[in-house]
């Protein structure tokens, strides 16, 4: 284990950041190659946003953090081309209720100007939260005579209690909620993956708690984004859902195989993603999840 000193208050309270159950890098210092990481946090000070000039000149704010999110195993540059090929698996934020956590991510999904459900904002007080995009990461996917197939990947995607209520409240068919009019290449593999063929024509508001968190799951992958973050995501399933979703991460951190036909699309239209998941409870870490952050004696919401 790799103990990260880092130290990040939250409501004036202290915790460690960062167990790393994971070999730690040829470097021995703990600096990861820039072609490996995906998201950089330097000496960033995160606080929630306020809704007045009075709390905000008030409001509780983090000590300098650093922490970096690896792109997946088998990514990056060179991965098919020349360069790096990633970090290893997925990253997990691991703590109870109210130790910062919501409040890391959402500084994320602010930070990749791909919120919806929207997160407010600013969450970033000083210090820099950076995603490192490389040419590849900024291109459309394109076939063998330069034609675009797909626009380029989106840098993040979130499934979330708020992104739950926010699909029931919108309604319509799982057909809709995932692709509108027409499914995209990667959400047909997806809904196959997923077993979401069959509900494709039904009302979200039939569906169970675990089958809108499949939809959710399909929706986000579908877009191709680097990463996927996951915030207690499993709150509100049943056993038999939670460990259903489990497999869905563990199968989205492997990489999906091309073991099934699904209408004669490749596993590589629904790309490679990284999965960024927050949880307070340690059996939702997944075994392909690389890296720990342990989060522990937080003070209030988040």
């Amino acid at each position: 284990l790799r103990r990260n000193p880092t130290r990040l208050p939250h409501h004036g309270v202290e915790f460690p950041l960062g167990f790393v159950p994971r070999a730690i890098s040829s470097s021995e210092g703990g600096e990861e190659a820039n072609d490996a990481v995906l998201v950089r946090m330097t000496a960033a000070r995160l606080a929630y946003p306020q809704t007045t000039a009075a709390a905000t000149a008030t409001a509780t704010t983090t000590h300098p953090l650093d922490l970096s999110v690896l792109r997946p195993a088998g990514t990056g540059p060179g991965v098919g081309g020349g360069g790096g090929g990633g970090g290893g698996g997925g990253h997990a934020l691991l703590g109870p209720n109210g130790s910062g956590k919501t409040l890391l991510l959402h500084s994320l999904i602010e930070a990749s100007g791909c919120s919806d459900p929207p997160v407010g904002g600013p969450h970033l007080r000083s210090g820099s939260l950076e995603f490192l995009e490389t040419e590849s990461d900024l291109a459309p996917t394109r076939d063998r005579n330069g034609n675009v197939l797909a626009p380029p990947r989106p840098r993040l995607r979130h499934v979330s209690f708020s992104s739950h209520s926010s699909l029931l409240d919108r309604g319509g068919t799982v057909h809709r909620a995932i692709g509108g009019s027409s499914l995209s290449p990667a959400a047909k593999f997806l809904v196959v993956r997923f077993g979401l063929f069959h509900l494709l024509h039904r009302d979200v508001g039939t569906l169970s708690t675990g089958e809108v968190r499949k939809v959710l799951l399909v929706r986000a992958l579908s877009a191709r984004p680097r990463l996927l973050v996951l915030d207690n995501a499993f709150d509100g399933l049943d056993v038999p859902s939670r460990s259903n979703l489990s497999d869905l991460v563990s199968r989205t951190l492997r990489g999906f195989r091309p073991d099934i036909l699904v209408n004669g699309i490749e596993a590589s239209s629904a790309g490679r993603t990284q999965v960024l998941i927050s949880t307070h409870r340690h059996e939702e870490v997944v075994p392909e999840i690389g890296t720990v952050s342990w989060f522990r004696n937080g003070g209030g919401g988040g």
